[in-house]
């Protein structure tokens, strides 16, 4: 539910959503393009030059994208999950919508997401169609060579078996950055809950939601009650010194539990309570960022490995 009164959650995206989730990528593709500028100063005159040797840059653009759309998917397709979703740290059940939290189906859906950027890359992007690895050696027919990080003079030949594995790493990197988003958010994002409905309160374009603190409740203490009007008694009966105690004593309970009533908050913080600074989008674009380094980082390391 809107912590604005609306309707629905958040409601729609705002640029500064938009730019949380993308700027990652927008930086790496600039640097990219001065990268084939000062590569290239006369331009493009080989198909070979254009084609794409696994360079780092743009699998970190990759990977952002990646990653962004599994956390969409995640959370707008994760939240009609028929099992509740359970706290990534705790891994105790959670209401649907906390930070941090996650189901099997939610997962499942940010897999699919970033597998289809995966796929979507080895579609568009203009692999290198070379037949010999980078000492000029011929390969057997069916098989490629891929330099990963594109070290060296190595020039490789993506085949089927290599796009394959690539959409996998893509899968991987997409999922690992919605989960590590979660943590994130489980941990420096608070979760506020409507007590009356159980439902999570969502700020506006991302916003922290505010929650009446808990120094402001009012605790019932007969002695700074109220004293309502008496109940009125009968001239015919007599009522003994005890039993008019007790009914005033009951009095001044019932008016303190209704004070009480009028002013407990109707919000609660459920997760981040203790590290909760930051809002939805700072969550998004640490989350951009630490995958995107983290996704080149990997690649370096699979090439080393000699994947």
């Amino acid at each position: 539910m809107s912590s604005s009164g609306a309707p629905g959650g958040e409601g729609a995206r705002n640029h500064i959503q938009v730019l949380a989730n993308s700027v990652v990528a927008s930086v790496l593709i600039l640097v990219h393009c001065y990268q084939l500028r000062v590569t290239f100063p006369k331009g493009f005159t080989q198909q070979e030059e254009v084609c794409f040797r696994g360079d780092i840059l743009v699998i970190g653009i990759i990977a952002n994208y990646a990653a962004t759309l599994a956390d969409t998917l995640s959370s707008e397709l994760g939240i009609l999950s028929k099992t509740p979703p359970v706290l990534i740290t705790t891994l105790r059940k959670t209401p649907p919508g906390t930070n941090g939290g996650v189901t099997l189906f939610g997962v499942l859906a940010g897999g699919a997401g970033s597998a289809i950027i995966g796929l979507i890359s080895v579609i568009l992007l203009p692999y290198c169609p070379l037949t010999t690895d980078g000492y000029g050696i011929h390969l057997p027919k069916g098989t490629a060579h891929v330099s990963f990080g594109n070290s060296g003079g190595h020039d490789p030949t993506w085949g089927i078996r290599e796009k394959t594995l690539f959409v996998a790493f893509v899968a991987v990197v997409g999922v690992s950055g919605s989960l590590l988003d979660s943590l994130i958010g489980a941990v420096f994002q608070k979760s506020v809950v409507d007590i009356r409905t159980q439902k999570i309160v969502e700020g506006p374009n991302g916003a922290t939601v505010l929650v009446q603190p808990s120094s402001t409740r009012i605790h019932s203490r007969c002695g700074q009650a109220p004293q309502s009007t008496p109940v009125a008694i009968p001239a015919s009966a007599v009522a003994s010194e005890s039993t008019r105690h007790r009914n005033a004593i009951a009095t001044k309970k019932d008016d303190a539990l209704e004070q009480e009533q009028e002013h407990k908050p109707s919000r609660a913080v459920i997760s981040g309570s203790r590290w909760g600074v930051l809002d939805n989008n700072q969550v998004n674009l640490a989350m951009a960022v630490f995958t995107s380094v983290g996704a080149m980082i990997a690649w370096r390391v699979v090439g080393f490995m000699g994947w």
